[in-house]
């Protein structure tokens, strides 16, 4: 028998609700990026972008690429005042609280499929970090592959 519900410290928490919250959470990232100036430009197919966040969510930033369907990419970052509030809620809602370390959580988003993917990373930061370094490798770590991905959402 499927389990439909799990114990969250004395709550009881149904997946459903869960899935349904986490497809919210999505949604309000995905519609906060979307609105950036630098994604005006119709050549992008799919986007992937990096929010970086530290001391609770006091310090706030985020750098991500647009890719076109040539292999084309550009670089763009989101308005903080855009995307802020829907990243943190996702935190606090996914992470029982927005750390104080530094926390990455990146978005991919296939605009033709509209497929995305939202995904936290506590333990190892780095992981995401886009330096001057790492800016090429990155580009193509970062772009968006949804062939193995099985749902149209996903957080």
């Amino acid at each position: 028998m499927p389990v439909s519900s799990y114990r969250n410290g004395g709550t009881i928490v149904s997946l459903a609700d869960e899935r349904q919250r986490r497809r919210e959470h999505l949604t309000a990232v995905v519609r906060s990026v979307l609105v950036a100036d630098a994604l005006s430009d119709e050549r992008w197919k799919t986007l992937a972008v990096v929010f970086s966040i530290s001391d609770g969510g006091r310090n706030f930033g985020n750098g991500g690429y647009a890719y076109g369907a040539d292999g084309q990419w550009w670089a763009f970052s989101c308005s903080v005042e855009d995307v802020k509030p829907a990243v943190i809620a996702f935190l606090g809602d996914s992470n029982q609280g927005v750390p104080q370390a530094l926390c990455r959580v990146l978005l991919q988003y296939d605009r033709g499929s509209q497929r995305a993917r939202l995904v936290s990373e506590i333990d190892t930061p780095e992981r995401w970090s886009i330096t001057a370094g790492t800016a090429r490798t990155m580009i193509r770590e970062l772009r968006p592959n949804f062939d193995n991905f099985a749902g149209s959402t996903s957080a």
